[in-house]
């Protein structure tokens, strides 16, 4: 009875694994004077991290099960910067929740980090700058994960090309 119960389940779990792919993505964050149209509230000729010279910055987007590999690195001479991903759970990997003092350091200036982790919630989130100010002077963008097997979003891809 029990195999009877857990033979699908086990069988589904296995073709979304089979099919998980790596999301690699390489973010560079760097100050930047704001000008139009990257300052998020108009004033200009204040200091902004942004990355890879975008505001909002890149999105990310994932299947259910996708490995999401962000190389972040942070080439401000002074600020340290934190990234956290909401809407994610990061059940079992803690550790790319993105929330310095809380679950990991902070990533300093001129340093590396890699963020990795497993998609797990379906939808549109939201990551962010979660040291100081850096949401505000530009670290915040989406995170897109898809149900490549749920036949709503199926039909909605086809009714929007963004």
């Amino acid at each position: 009875m029990i195999i009877n119960v857990l033979l699908p389940w086990i069988s589904s779990s296995l073709v979304s694994v089979a099919h998980a792919a790596l999301i690699e993505q390489v973010w560079n964050v760097r100050p930047r004077r704001s000008r139009p149209p990257l300052s998020p509230d108009c004033f200009t000729d204040r200091d902004m991290l942004l990355i890879n010279d975008l505001n909002p910055g890149p999105v990310v987007q994932a299947n259910v099960g996708d490995t999401v590999r962000i190389t972040i690195t942070n080439h401000s001479p002074t600020t340290s910067i934190g990234i956290h991903f909401h809407g994610l759970p990061m059940k079992g990997q803690p550790f790319a929740d993105g929330v310095p003092t809380q679950n990991q350091c902070a990533t300093g200036p001129m340093q590396t980090v890699v963020m990795e982790f497993i998609a797990q919630n379906v939808g549109t989130h939201y990551w962010h700058g979660h040291t100081s100010l850096n949401r505000l002077d530009g670290l915040q963008g989406a995170i897109v994960i898809h149900d490549p097997t749920d036949l709503q979003e199926q039909d909605l891809r086809t009714l929007y090309d963004e």
